[in-house]
């Protein structure tokens, strides 16, 4: 029915489509050996300071739901993944300012669910070290009826 494929994005869309088909489908053959495909990546550069801190700070406790690592790495430590609140792509900082500590339901929460945006701004309110960081828009992006609004401002 649908293509196999490498690409993530890709592949989340032909599985929601799936989902919102009637009936199970069948079961589909898979496959035995996937195959393997070659990609190129960009990787930001991290300060291994800033996520230590980060998560010492939050000894244990996922800043998102206050509620215990869900278990313990295999390094010893309680595992929490440290979230990039303004992501690196967006221009955010790797400081303890736009970090926080959260466990894998809520980073998934940040990155996946239909109220990502809400969270986020919760994060915000929530975790006193957190600054709000705006990403610059180049000029060539601008235009004299562009309308920005602060996601802070409650009036």
């Amino acid at each position: 029915m649908y293509q196999r494929t490498a690409d993530e994005r890709e592949l989340a869309r032909k599985v929601t489509a799936l989902l919102r088909q009637p009936g199970s489908g069948g079961v589909p053959a898979g496959s035995a050996a996937p195959a393997q495909v070659m990609t190129q990546s960009l990787r930001y550069v991290r300060d291994p300071a800033v996520k230590a801190w980060v998560l010492k700070v939050a000894d244990g406790i996922c800043e998102g739901c206050d509620m215990a690592a869900p278990f313990t790495g295999n390094d010893g430590f309680p595992y929490l993944e440290v979230h990039h609140v303004m992501p690196l792509a967006s221009q955010g900082s790797d400081t303890t300012s736009n970090c926080a500590a959260l466990c894998p339901n809520c980073h998934r929460r940040c990155h996946l669910s239909l109220d990502r945006d809400e969270f986020r701004l919760a994060l915000y309110e929530k975790i006193d070290r957190l600054v709000l960081e705006v990403p610059e828009v180049p000029d060539s992006v601008l235009d004299e009826n562009a309308v920005f609004i602060d996601p802070t401002n409650n009036s």
